[in-house]
């Protein structure tokens, strides 16, 4: 998985290199591990956008990121950096 564009001032593309087989969760977190925002990914997917909010619907803190995204045993992750 890899953040489409790395570093933003807002919204960002988590791409998954390849269409997911079954629904997945895309978790994120803040550099001390608390959870941001979840994004549920369907089925058919290769990718899917973030806004740089929260669960609360606020703009997310300037700062470092991690996307993750597991499927059954597999997990893949990303880093993304909001710049305001």
């Amino acid at each position: 998985m890899r953040a489409e564009p790395s570093l933003t001032r807002g919204s960002t593309r988590f791409a998954f290199g390849q269409r997911l087989s079954s629904p997945a969760d895309v978790s994120i977190y803040d550099v001390t591990g608390r959870l941001v925002r979840t994004l549920a990914a369907p089925s058919g997917t290769d990718g899917i956008e973030w806004d740089g909010r929260d669960r609360a619907g606020m703009q997310a803190a300037s700062g470092s990121y991690i996307a993750r995204i597991r499927i059954g045993e597999r997990a893949a992750t990303a880093r993304v950096v909001i710049a305001r």
